[in-house]
């Protein structure tokens, strides 16, 4: 039997569950290994990072979402200030494991989560006191360049590609103690060369077990949503995106594996069914978050099918990603009928020649874009709209087009975040190739929060002006454009201005008391 430790370090103030760590610690599972988990969720971790708010925190000050209780009668997300790195030598100690893994490829739209987990990890495994316990790393920063991952971080071999199956392998290789070499996937240093040994095939989704959730604790099954606290978690029905936009890790995940047919993978309606009923009733869920890149890329004639099925026998509420292009009637019919709460839209950009050019999104136009999302309103399903601010070759004009469209729109929940130029995505090699980002900067430098600040320079929008249209976004999209003046004003910064500020964001807040 091999024991893995999967080290989570995660800073948000609600729990994270990461879809492949439950898969890796299932299949161990299944064959006699024995798997725990170090989650860093509910231990105050600001002072490792130099953090003074979380992602949650950030998302309700600006607006963008409802405010919710920390503390309930069933939950209570409170942070323990405790010595951290100890805690997890504690953990060492008493569990002994052979292995130690953090950062898992995902192909899931939570990438942001991968990212911090790989150079959060990073920080905490520095500090630890590890000995000979070999480290592994999974995920597409570390992959984008395994060569300094290897020579300049504690990680002893990357797993570039899907890893559940990798992950049995060597616990398999450490039971029989055979060498770890030919293992397929992994990459390493021997003496001063690097190999990287052939991929696996992608994995065939149904011969995947059913996820172990187990190793997480109880309270990060209590996730807010508009602003109440339920029992959800993150799943998916299917794996990878055929899109090939420029500020996502998907294109690089594909490319990975040499861009095949076969990228885009979905679960049969019978796997769909079985698995998700077994965990609706297994962690007592209340909703459940598909995490699915694009969910609505699957045929009308299969979600249909679908639809009848999950009401009749699964019967829980969810939430959904998709892409703006992929709507139709049809579509929002099966929905509605399976119980969908809210979609999540990416729009980015308003402005289409930034979006073809330079962002290469799907291709929409915003009036296409405006009656899609109109659509979703007439069926009754929430939705949010994603945006992003600070890409290279943007202007002022285009950041006023991304509001325009979500003025009109007035979806129920919008967001606005700034590029963030990850390892892995297209758009960052592109940023240093036009001096947009310096070529030395990487991991935490590139990103702190995406909802704080941008790593960018030299863009085309001054800095002050564009924080101050990020952080005003909800404003100009929500209230009549006789505010837009006042609105305005607030850019400047002095006690009128603040005073004007506040006043708006209570009167935009008031808003809450009206959707769900």
């Amino acid at each position: 039997m091999a024991k893995l430790l999967i080290l989570q370090p995660n800073t948000d103030s609600i729990g994270r569950q990461s879809i492949p760590t439950a898969l890796i610690s299932s299949l161990l599972k299944k064959h006699n290994h024995d798997v725990e988990l170090f989650d860093t969720t509910f231990m105050d971790t600001n002072y490792l990072y130099e953090k003074s708010t979380t992602h949650e925190d950030a998302n309700v000050e600006l607006g963008f979402f409802k405010n919710f209780k920390l503390k309930g009668e069933n939950y209570d997300f409170s942070k323990k200030k405790i010595d951290v790195i100890e805690a997890f030598n504690q953990k060492i100690r008493e569990f002994k494991p052979d292995f130690i893994s953090f950062s898992h490829w995902g192909s899931q739209l939570h990438g942001e989560g991968e990212f911090f987990a790989f150079f959060h990890g990073i920080k905490i495994i520095d500090k630890a006191e590890i000995g000979n316990i070999p480290i592994f790393v999974g995920g597409t920063a570390p992959t984008a360049d395994v060569d300094d991952t290897l020579r300049n971080s504690p990680v002893n071999y990357v797993v570039r590609g899907e890893g559940e199956m990798v992950f049995l392998d060597i616990a398999n290789s450490i039971d029989k103690n055979e060498s770890f070499k030919n293992i397929k996937n992994l990459s390493y240093l021997e003496g001063d060369q690097l190999i990287s040994n052939p991929l696996r095939p992608l994995i065939p989704l149904d011969e995947l077990p059913f996820a172990d959730f187990d190793i997480y604790d109880d309270r990060t099954f209590y996730r807010p949503y508009h602003g109440n606290i339920y029992r959800c978690m993150d799943y998916e029905l299917s794996r990878g995106c055929l899109y090939n936009c420029t500020f996502c890790i998907s294109p690089f995940q594909r490319n990975t594996y040499g861009s095949p047919k076969n990228f885009r993978r979905e679960k049969s309606i019978k796997k769909i069914i079985e698995e998700i009923s077994y965990l609706k009733k297994r962690y007592k869920l209340d909703i459940i978050r598909y995490q699915d890149e694009t969910f609505l890329s699957i045929k009308e004639d299969k979600l249909i099918e679908l639809a009848k099925e999950y009401k009749k026998k699964v019967n829980l509420p969810f939430i959904i990603e998709s892409t703006i292009n992929t709507v139709t009637e049809k579509k929002l019919i099966a929905l509605k009928e399976m119980g969908c709460l809210s979609i999540s839209f990416g729009l980015e950009s308003g402005n289409e020649n930034l979006r073809k050019t330079v962002i290469k999104k799907p291709n929409f136009t915003n009036e296409q874009a405006i009656k899609n999302l109109k659509l979703v309103k007439k069926y009754g399903i929430s939705f949010n709209i994603f945006n992003m601010v600070g890409f290279p070759e943007e202007t002022v004009d285009m950041v006023y087009d991304t509001i325009e469209v979500n003025h009109i729109v007035k979806p129920p929940y919008c967001q606005v975040g700034f590029f963030q130029p990850w390892e892995g995505v297209a758009l960052r090699d592109y940023s240093i190739d036009k001096n947009y980002l310096s070529k030395n900067s990487k991991g935490l430098e590139n990103s702190k929060d995406n909802l704080t600040s941008t790593p960018m320079q030299n863009l085309l929008v001054d800095k002050s002006k564009l924080q101050h249209l990020h952080d005003k976004f909800q404003l100009y999209v929500y209230l009549d454009k006789m505010f837009w003046p006042l609105i305005n004003f607030t850019e400047k910064n002095n006690f009128i201005s603040k005073i004007i500020h506040n006043f708006l964001l209570r009167v935009l807040k008031l808003r809450f008391k009206f959707i769900n």
